[in-house]
């Protein structure tokens, strides 16, 4: 309580009355009472008006009003929420909870007792409309700052599958408040039929285990258009620890999924770019890879023209000669389907692959290089390895980066002692794959070390600085990680995991 004057409003028509009244109050130790008082209803109208009160004392019986009446007149003339204690000379239990349920804060019947509890009354109906006034305060900070965030509240029973809605989350949901059925079925049914499954399964996961419910998923409006959602719920348990309400948020999360969508867009097409750039600086070993079996083909075609036309020659030789021309065109096949394959462009698909098979793909790719720099890759392959869950081209252009990095750092060095070896190996207790790439070559200084994975960051003249970024997020985008560090004695190691097929 504070010692500040509360300004009382006293409407009674009994002059008695009124003076027994302001003699309990001024002795309350309640507070420190200021009483204005009036007889008739229509001049209480024009001090509420003029004046600013605390509280009100009514009496129901006046020469211009009667009953609960005088209750309703009042409440309609004060210009703000004040709180009216009714006063009355009839002990009439049913009245006085009809008052309460109109809008007065107290009822009291005059007699001794209820003189004594006056000071009291005024004081607690004061404080208890403070409390209600600055519940409705924050309550309406509250809405603000759901509106202004555009986010929807839920609040669902488990037990009677009754779900509330604010009016956002409806919104939200392309409904109008009234629209909403109100149960569990009922919000299930705007959830797009391919993600209930996983909806429900979330759901059933957080009542179980009382965890934190957080869940993407789409909603179908009645125009059939299609909006992401993100919902995040808190479980509350009873005495006996069993899940039995969820409330939480929800929001809309469709520009993000759509930006999300066009990012990963344009990372396919930087990485279809990387690749094609990757395959233009192979492009002098490629053409010399394929000159070799197309010189072949000649040779062997020309041998067995040759036989062919002198008629002379063993037929078993021109055969063995054709033989050689069908080999060697598989081979050059070979070449130029590994390329059309690795530059061609195409949305990630993951599906099971053979990562040994992989590396040694991504190897043979790189076979003109390795000849060039006099350098045989060792390959540490893993027996029975389980198949990994990722999109092949993606896979190999990350392995192809990664080995021709090695092949640059070991260029530079000019050591004899060059090599370069290749691990896989089981990781994260079987969870999922690691492949490693060691190299011997002139290593990344400390200070370049923490800037490796940034866009446009490179140590190499004539680099982009995107390659190893781009290789970081296509293995980030297939559930695994790539990082890098020094050897112990020379050169880097590049690892990175993909997860397991399961």
């Amino acid at each position: 309580m504070t010692d500040a004057t509360i300004q009382i409003l006293l409407i009674e028509d009994n002059a008695a009355e009124a003076t027994l009244l302001k003699r309990e109050l001024a002795e309350s130790p309640f507070g420190l009472f200021s009483i204005a008082h009036v007889k008739r209803l229509a001049e209480a109208s024009g001090q509420l008006q003029a004046q600013r009160f605390d509280a009100v004392l009514l009496d129901l019986g006046l020469p211009d009003s009667q009953g609960l009446a005088t209750l309703d007149r009042l409440n309609k003339a004060r210009p703000h929420d004040i709180p009216i204690i009714v006063l009355t000379g009839l002990n009439d239990e049913a009245l006085g909870i009809r008052a309460l349920q109109e809008g007065a804060d107290d009822y009291l019947v005059k007699d001794a007792s209820t003189h004594r509890m006056l000071g009291r009354s005024v004081r607690y109906a004061i404080e208890r409309n403070r409390s209600k006034q600055a519940v409705l305060a924050s309550e309406q900070r509250l809405d603000l700052a759901v509106d202004a965030a555009q986010m929807g509240i839920f609040d669902w029973h488990v037990q009677t599958g009754k779900v509330t809605w604010s009016h956002h989350h409806a919104r939200l949901f392309g409904l109008t408040p009234q629209q909403f059925g109100g149960t569990f079925e009922a919000f299930e049914q705007c959830v797009h039929p391919d993600d209930r499954a996983g909806f429900s399964a979330k759901i059933e996961r957080s009542l179980a285990t009382h965890e934190e419910f957080h869940h993407e998923y789409r909603v179908v409006w009645a125009d059939s258009s299609e909006h992401w959602i993100e919902a995040r719920g808190r479980v509350f348990n009873d005495d006996q620890g069993r899940s039995v309400r969820i409330m939480g948020t929800v929001v809309d999360i469709s520009q993000r999924k759509a930006a999300e969508e066009s990012a990963k867009t344009r990372e396919a097409e930087l990485a279809h770019l990387s690749r094609v750039t990757t395959m233009g600086q192979m492009a002098s070993g490629l053409a010399h890879e394929l000159n070799q079996p197309l010189s072949a083909i000649l040779n062997y075609a020309s041998v067995c023209l040759e036989h062919l036309e002198s008629k002379k020659g063993s037929p078993a030789t021109a055969l063995t000669a054709a033989g050689e021309v069908m080999n060697e065109t598989r081979r050059a096949g070979a070449i130029i389907s590994r390329m059309r394959s690795f530059v061609r462009k195409q949305q990630p698909h993951s599906v099971p692959l053979d990562i040994d098979e992989l590396v040694r793909e991504s190897v043979r790719m790189m076979e003109f290089e390795l000849r060039h720099q006099q350098i045989r890759p060792h390959l540490e392959l893993s027996a029975n390895m389980p198949k990994v869950l990722g999109d092949a081209v993606q896979i190999e252009q990350v392995l192809v980066n990664l080995l021709f990095n090695a092949l640059e750092a070991m260029g530079e060095s000019r050591s004899s002692g060059n090599g370069l070896t290749v691990r896989t190996s089981l990781h994260d207790q079987g969870r999922s794959v690691q492949v490693c790439i060691v190299d011997t070559g002139c290593g990344i200084s400390p200070e370049n070390m923490q800037r490796l994975f940034e866009p446009f960051f490179t140590t190499k003249p004539k680099g982009l600085g995107m390659g190893l970024n781009i290789c970081r997020s296509i293995i980030e985008s297939q559930g695994g990680r790539l990082w890098a560090a020094p050897n112990p004695h020379r050169g880097m190691r590049f690892s990175f995991t993909v997860p397991i097929a399961q």
